[in-house]
């Protein structure tokens, strides 16, 4: 009897030694067994797999309420002794409404398996469709012209676009001035209806203003990545009857009111945050004409700076000046120097009186045609240069005496066609009476006066 007990210890630490220890445990994401989701929604899952002796063949299909499996995530063989994975179980796998199961199964080198199950029920989409509407609102149409619809687009997590299915209500007489009111909604395949969007159609009298603004936003640069902080926003709206700017950083939730002159640069103090932004600017005529322009870029502070300076040209502009001493300004997104150069010559460095500005005045420049370009470099040696063209036409400069040694029109004399006219002058002043008398007339009349005289002296001496 006691000779066998260490026979059969030993038996069973051999048996021990090739049993299986293997392990399977799935959850879905918020650590339950049991979930449930509306149609259209995502949910992610985690599933473990531990054994002692590997490899493991192991797989993680989705099945249906019949058990039939409709998606297989996982179907492979690991050499190790765990594996961990995390999923995400979209609309792709599961397709409609219903209740679901996910079974994970592992086999490991002995032949030993255990699976393990999580479900889930899928409930009827409550997600309603998104509506936008396309192009202008106000839409502004002159009277007695053709209405032209502009449309919507609608699209739904579970049924995607459907911009076929718009309804659209409401008319437009183009022929009687007023505001009319167009209206759009949508329904997706459950029933759920977009909120109703509506347009303003406006009908104007002949010779109406319908003619947007145009806004431009100088900088920061759409699309740029910064290693500092944006502390502006620079932009400029043109309109011939402009009336009023604001800008938002939160996609339009909140306009925030900012004076502006058409044409001219604003200049907005906005601080950016760490990561991506988005700013708009938007822009109303008196006639309630509107405009936007947006950019999005990034800021990140750890990165490298390779971005150059913005440059935004105030003076001079792409114009004729009746002056020949111009003072040329500009400003930059960015801590920065600046420098010019004109007609190709020498660059010259420009004086930076406070933040962001630069300015350099010439005088005398020469009459013609002139090339300016401004270059500004930051601490990070980026360099961006831009251009602008103007001309000087100087009235009272002949010479080309200035720093900018252009040759200077030629000066001409008119030829005289018509005969000279003559005056009487008096000590330093000119009869301007007589400023229109022939000179050949005046002449004519002093020959006279002078024959009387000689006869009226001779009748005398004969007495």
């Amino acid at each position: 009897m006691n000779s066998k007990l260490p026979i059969f210890l030993i038996l069973s630490m051999l048996l021990l030694s090739t049993a299986s220890a293997l392990t399977t445990y799935s959850e879905w994401s918020n650590g339950v067994q049991d979930v449930a989701i509306h149609n259209g929604e995502s949910i992610g899952f985690n599933v473990d797999f531990f054994t002692m002796n590997p490899s493991m063949n192991v797989k993680i299909d989705l099945l249906d309420s019949n058990s039939n499996v409709i998606h297989t995530f996982l179907n492979t063989n690991v050499n190790a002794k765990e594996s961990n994975t995390d999923y995400i179980l979209d609309r792709s796998a599961y397709l409609n409404e219903g209740t679901f199961s996910i079974i994970a199964q592992g086999t490991d080198s002995v032949g030993s398996s255990q699976s393990s199950e999580i479900t889930l029920t899928v409930l009827k989409d409550n997600v309603a469709p998104v509506l936008t509407l396309n192009g202008a609102n106000p839409q502004f149409v002159i009277q007695g012209n053709s209405y032209i619809e502009l449309g919507a687009s609608a699209t739904d997590n579970v049924d995607g676009n459907l911009n076929s299915k718009i309804t659209i209500s409401g008319a437009v007489d183009t022929n009687t001035v007023g505001d009319y009111t167009i209206s759009y909604n949508v329904k997706d395949a459950a029933g759920n209806s977009a909120v109703t969007k509506t347009r303003t159609v406006r009908v104007l009298p002949l010779g109406a203003d319908i003619i947007p603004p145009v806004v431009t936003i100088q900088s920061p640069v759409n699309g740029a990545t910064y290693n500092s902080q944006i502390t502006a926003l620079n932009f400029i709206a043109t309109d011939t009857n402009l009336a009023s700017c604001s800008y938002s950083t939160d996609n339009g939730v909140t306009k925030v009111s900012t004076a502006c002159v058409s044409g001219g640069l604003t200049s907005v103090p906005l601080t950016s945050v760490s990561g991506l932004n988005n700013w708009i600017v938007y822009a109303t005529d008196s006639a309630g004409n509107s405009a936007s322009a947006s950019i999005s870029f990034t800021v990140d502070l750890t990165a490298p700076d390779t971005t150059a300076p913005t440059i935004i040209i105030v003076s001079p502009e792409n114009q004729e000046y009746t002056t020949n001493k111009i003072t040329f300004e500009i400003t930059t997104d960015e801590n920065a120097t600046a420098e010019f150069s004109i007609d190709e010559g020498s660059r010259i460095i420009m004086s930076n009186p406070s933040g962001n500005t630069f300015l350099y005045t010439l005088s005398k420049i020469s009459n013609g045609d002139h090339t300016i370009i401004f270059y500004a470099k930051d601490a990070s040696d980026n360099e961006a240069n831009k251009s602008i063209n103007f001309s000087v036409n100087h009235k009272s400069s002949s010479s080309s005496e200035g720093v900018v040694n252009s040759a200077a029109a030629p000066v001409s004399t008119p030829s005289v066609t018509s005969k000279p006219t003559g005056a009487i002058i008096v000590g330093n002043k000119k009869d301007s009476t007589l400023d229109s008398v022939p000179l050949y007339l005046i002449s004519g009349i002093a020959v006279l006066g002078i024959a009387i005289t000689s006869l009226s002296l001779f009748r005398r001496l004969r007495k």
